[in-house]
C-alpha cells in the first residue's frame, strides 16, 4: 500500500510541475502586449523563476528586457552580461557532457538559450550602452556578439539556418557603433559584410529594402573616405531612396524600431510506435502571436523621411533555428524512450508497482521544453535619418496602428545618435 501512496504522490508532482513555461509566465507577457512594463515586471517577480537554479539565464534575459524597455538600461546591461556569461559556461560544459545525459528531459536542464537568443543578448546589451551614451562598452558588446556569432555557426555548420548565417542587424549596428567612435575603417567593412549578407538573403537580383537601406550608409562613408573602389562596386545603389548627404554641417540620427510580439513555444504532441508499443511523444514548435503595427512612418520637422526597414527578423529566424535541429532532437527523444522502456521493463521484473511507476514517469515527463526568451520583439528595423546640425528637430512616429508620439532632437556636426523605441501592438 505504501507504494501505491508514493506512486500517486509521484504522480501529483510530475503532473503539477509540467505546466509549460508559456502558459506560467502568460500574466507576464500579457502585460508586456499592453506596454504596461511595470506591472510586466511585477508579474515576473511574482513568478518562481528568479528562484530556478534551471532558469538562471533565462529569468535575466526577461528581467534585463523589461528594465530595458523601461529605459533602465543600468539595471538591464549587467542581468544580460550575467546571462551571457551563464550560458557561455553552460555551451563549455556542454562540450563534455556525459552520454548518460540524454536520460533528462530537456525542460528540466539548465536553460542553455536557443541561437538567435545567445546572440541578441549582446546585441540589446550594445543596443543599451549606446542608447545610454557609452559608445566604449557598446563597441566591447558589439564585438562580443560577433564572437558569439562565429562560436555559434562553427558549432551548427551542419545546420541551415540562413536567417541566421546571414544577419545583417548585427553587422550594421556594429557599423553604427563603429561610426559614433569615428573607427571609419571598422564602419565600413561592418557595413560592407551587412551588406553582403543582406544580398545573399535576395538571389533573384532585386535590390531589396534592406539592401538599399544598408548601401546609404555604406556610400555616405565611401564618399567620406574617398574609397572610390566601393563607389564602383556597389554603383548600383547609388541612387537609392535612402540615399544620405554627405556634408559637414549634418548629423545622423539612426531610428530603431524593436516592432511587435516575438513568436513563443508551445507544446506539439505526435504518436509514434517504439519496441511495439505507442508512445506520446511532445515537441515545442514557435507560434506565432498577432499583432497589427508592422513598420513606423517617420517625418522629419513635418516631411516625410521614410519608413523603418526590416534588418532582423527574429521570429523567422527562432522557427528557422527549431525546425534546423528538429531532427537532432527526435534522435534523442527516442534514444530516451528506449533506455526509459527497458528501465520500466526491469522495474516490473521484480514488482509490478515500480514498474507501473516507471511508466508513469514515462509518461509524464516527456514535456515539451517550451522555454524561451518571450519579451523579445518580432522584428528589428531601422531607419537612418539625417538633418541639419545645430538646430532643433521634430522626429514624429507613426506606427501601423496609429498612435503618433513626437520627440525633440538635436546633433551637432558629423554627430551619429540612435533613437529607439518599441510598439507592441
Amino acid at each position: 500500500m505504501k507504494i501505491k501512496v508514493k506512486i500517486g504522490i509521484l504522480f501529483f508532482i510530475l503532473c503539477t510541475s509540467c505546466a509549460t513555461y508559456t502558459k506560467a509566465n502568460e500574466e507576464m507577457r500579457q502585460a508586456v502586449y499592453r506596454g504596461d512594463i511595470p506591472s510586466a515586471i511585477a508579474k515576473l517577480e511574482s513568478t518562481d523563476l528568479k528562484d530556478e537554479k534551471n532558469n538562471y539565464a533565462l529569468y535575466r534575459m526577461e528581467k534585463g528586457m523589461l528594465t530595458y524597455l523601461n529605459n533602465n538600461y543600468k539595471e538591464s546591461i549587467p542581468l544580460w552580461v550575467d546571462a551571457d556569461k551563464h550560458l557561455d559556461d553552460l555551451y563549455t560544459l556542454s562540450l563534455s557532457k556525459t552520454a548518460a545525459s540524454f536520460l533528462v528531459n530537456d525542460s528540466v536542464t539548465d536553460y542553455e538559450g536557443e541561437s538567435h537568443e545567445r546572440m541578441l543578448i549582446p546585441i540589446f546589451s550594445s543596443v543599451a550602452f549606446l542608447a545610454d551614451g557609452n559608445k566604449e562598452n557598446a563597441a566591447v558588446m558589439i564585438r562580443r556578439a560577433n564572437e558569439v556569432f562565429n562560436v555559434i555557426q562553427d558549432s551548427n555548420s551542419k545546420e541551415k539556418n540562413s536567417k541566421f548565417k546571414y544577419d545583417a542587424f548585427s553587422y550594421y549596428f556594429a557599423g553604427v557603433v563603429f561610426e559614433t567612435r569615428q573607427e571609419w575603417d571598422n564602419a565600413i567593412i561592418s557595413y560592407r559584410k551587412s551588406l553582403e549578407n543582406s544580398e545573399k538573403l535576395f538571389r533573384n537580383g532585386q535590390q531589396s529594402q534592406s539592401s538599399q537601406l544598408i548601401a546609404s550608409s555604406l556610400l555616405r562613408l565611401a564618399k567620406m573616405r574617398n574609397r572610390n573602389d566601393l563607389l564602383t562596386q556597389y554603383s548600383i545603389y547609388l541612387e537609392s531612396p535612402y540615399s544620405q548627404k554627405i556634408d559637414k554641417n549634418y548629423g545622423v540620427v539612426y531610428i530603431i524600431l524593436e516592432s511587435g510580439r516575438v513568436p513563443i513555444k508551445v507544446e506539439k504532441e505526435y504518436i509514434i510506435p517504439i519496441n511495439n508499443q505507442i508512445e506520446r511523444i511532445s515537441f515545442p514548435v514557435y507560434e506565432d502571436v498577432s499583432y497589427s503595427s508592422h513598420y513606423c512612418d517617420v517625418n522629419l520637422d513635418g516631411n516625410y523621411a521614410g519608413r523603418t526597414v526590416v534588418l532582423e527578423n527574429i521570429g523567422e529566424m527562432a522557427k528557422k533555428s527549431l525546425e534546423d535541429r528538429r531532427v537532432r532532437d527526435f534522435a534523442k527523444m527516442t534514444a530516451r524512450l528506449i533506455a526509459k522502456h527497458i528501465l520500466t521493463e526491469k522495474l516490473a521484473e521484480k514488482n509490478q508497482w515500480l514498474g507501473l511507476a516507471g511508466q508513469v514517469y514515462s509518461a509524464v515527463s516527456e514535456t515539451a521544453d517550451t522555454r524561451s526568451w518571450t519579451t523579445l520583439p518580432d522584428t528589428l528595423q531601422v531607419l537612418p535619418v539625417v538633418m541639419a546640425a545645430h538646430q532643433p528637430h521634430t522626429l514624429n512616429f507613426r506606427p501601423q496602428n496609429g498612435g503618433e508620439t513626437s520627440v525633440k532632437i538635436q546633433v551637432n556636426p558629423g554627430e551619429i545618435k540612435i533613437y529607439r523605441f518599441r510598439t507592441y501592438q
